[in-house]
């Protein structure tokens, strides 16, 4: 006999859902939830085209991840599944629904269902400590055109991009990860392949310069992943501000995804605002805890300044654009307030910067 090991709550959610059928085409579905638990749910889906041990991709609201089926109801319209990232779940605190259904004793032809114990051997297995990260990869296979695919998660080992690309198992590519305004350009190998959904990558080449580059990145997440704990103090008595900071961060980012997606009528200019926002608050947390650790290191913290330049100047740069727009179109105008101080401190800025 088979125990589920997890309480389920009997509840409609609007998901996505996509992947690769069973006769190899992609598919994109806006579906519903029969019941979730914390790393699973069983979805409907009427002639489901799937197969035990498949992967999809699922999305609620601003929130996905990895899932693999582990059950598929007799007449084909309903499916389960279960989360193929361990620890990782898209629910958030699980939604009120009209029933609970506590773990319980279930028959052997139903002990599919139930959350699969390799999601606990493929942590074991797993030499390098995995961090959701958001940026993109540019892979360049032999032979082929360079495609761009999501990066998902990074180690110390390797990545795992998303993209509906096929990717073959064994595969040696080229790899370029841009996260933030940083560029790592390294070798990998595809070691796990899901159609329609991405690919597990091994890290086969990084030369010297790339490794530190990951290594802080991975610092970085590292204090992401720290602060989802109640506040630590450090040896000199100090809450961890900065992962904190770069959580809060990431919040709003789920924030723009879901203004950018509602059906509120939100102006375009403050959307721009709001992301430019929430652009600033990633890099600047980022800056501050490359910052720390260089310090503990007992390594050169001023090698970072450079970066920081570049980021304000990318800033101001952008902000002057959107002002000069308003400009042209009347939005601002030279009564309105302010504009006289901005006047003056752009035409000293070139003066300054002209002056032989």
């Amino acid at each position: 006999m088979a125990r589920r090991r997890e309480d389920r709550v009997k509840v409609e959610l609007p998901v996505r859902v996509w992947g690769m059928t069973l006769d190899g085409h992609p598919f994109n579905e806006q579906l519903m939830t029969l019941d979730v638990s914390r790393f699973g749910a069983r979805i409907a889906w009427t002639n489901c085209s799937l197969k035990l041990g498949d992967i999809v991709g699922v999305q609620y609201k601003a929130e996905k991840g990895r899932f693999r089926i582990v059950w598929i109801a007799n007449d084909k319209s309903a499916f389960g599944v279960a989360g193929a990232e361990p620890g990782k779940s898209i629910w958030g605190p699980l939604p009120s629904g009209s029933a609970v259904f506590p773990g319980r004793t279930v028959a052997p032809g139903q002990a599919a269902a139930a959350a699969p114990a390799p999601i606990t051997r493929q942590r074991e297995r797993r030499s390098h400590q995995r961090f959701a990260c958001k940026g993109g990869v540019q892979i360049h296979r032999p032979g082929s055109v360079p495609t761009w695919a999501t990066l998902g998660d990074i180690s110390a080992g390797g990545c795992y991009v998303e993209t509906s690309v096929p990717l073959s198992m064994g595969v040696e590519l080229d790899l370029v990860l841009k996260v933030a305004d940083a560029q790592i350009r390294c070798k990998g190998q595809v070691r796990t392949s899901h159609p329609g959904i991405g690919a597990g990558i091994q890290f086969t080449m990084v030369d010297v310069p790339a490794r530190k580059q990951i290594n802080q990145l991975l610092d970085v997440l590292a204090g992401v992943a720290a602060s989802d704990q109640p506040a630590a103090q450090s040896s000199e008595g100090k809450t961890d501000i900065t992962g904190r900071v770069y959580k809060s961060a990431e919040e709003l980012r789920a924030i723009e995804t879901l203004l950018t997606s509602d059906t509120a009528d939100v102006d375009p200019r403050i959307l721009a605002e709001f992301r430019n926002a929430v652009d600033h608050a990633r890099e600047t947390a980022w800056a501050v805890q490359t910052w720390i650790e260089l310090r503990k290191q007992q390594r050169d913290p001023f090698s970072l300044m450079p970066l920081v330049e570049k980021r304000r100047i990318k800033q101001a740069v952008f902000l002057l654009k959107e002002l000069l727009m308003d400009y042209q179109s009347s939005t601002i105008t030279a009564e309105t307030e302010g504009f006289a101080d901005l006047d003056t401190a752009v035409a000293e800025f070139h003066q300054a910067a002209h002056k032989q």
